[in-house]
This record gives structure tokens, C-alpha cells and sequence, in this order.
């Protein structure tokens, strides 16, 4: 009985092998996820949010505070902004500034 040597792809008992490990698809949504306890996209939206908090804070108008931290449209962001905190953004924005003016 003559021996061969294994060709290309299969292992020394004959069976083929597995191919070259790839780096995982989902691999860097989960690492985010596990560093940051959000997924990227959430992560995104709250950055979002808290830009257009602050801009709505300083006085600015919530149609010119959608656009800026990069909403596509005001009703975007009073979407978004009414799900997360619970008032629009029209609502948020007018105690802060009826009580500066006392």
C-alpha cells in the first residue's frame, strides 16, 4: 500500500479543512455594544439629542436645532425627541426661556 501526502485543502485523515478564519461580520457592532452599552446607531441618535438639548437651551428655534445636529427634517427630530424625553421640543424649549425673562 503506497502513502500519499495530503493535497491541497484536506488534512492528514483525508477530510477537508476548514477555510482561513474571517473576521466576523457582527464583530464590531458587538464590540460597540459592549463598550459602550448602546448599539452605534443609538449612539448616533443620543449625541443627536443631547446637541439639539443644548441648542434648544440657548434659545435656538427647534426647525433651525433639527438641522443642525444633522436631523433630516423638524419632524424628525420632534419624533425622536418626544419618544426619548417625553415633550417637543417646542414644549422643552419654553420653560427655559420664559423663566429667563422673569
Amino acid at each position: 500500500m503506497a502513502v500519499t501526502s495530503p493535497t491541497a485543502g484536506e488534512s492528514e485523515t483525508g477530510r477537508a479543512t476548514a477555510p482561513a478564519e474571517r473576521p466576523r461580520r457582527f464583530a464590531p457592532y458587538r464590540g460597540f455594544r459592549g463598550a459602550y452599552g448602546f448599539a452605534p446607531g443609538d449612539y448616533r441618535r443620543d449625541l443627536r439629542l443631547r446637541r439639539t438639548r443644548a441648542l434648544l437651551a440657548e434659545g435656538m428655534a427647534p426647525s433651525v436645532a433639527a438641522a443642525e445636529p444633522g436631523f433630516a427634517d423638524q419632524s424628525h427630530l420632534t419624533r425622536w425627541f418626544t419618544r426619548i424625553h417625553g415633550v417637543t421640543p417646542a414644549a422643552y424649549r419654553t420653560p427655559l426661556h420664559t423663566e429667563s425673562r422673569r
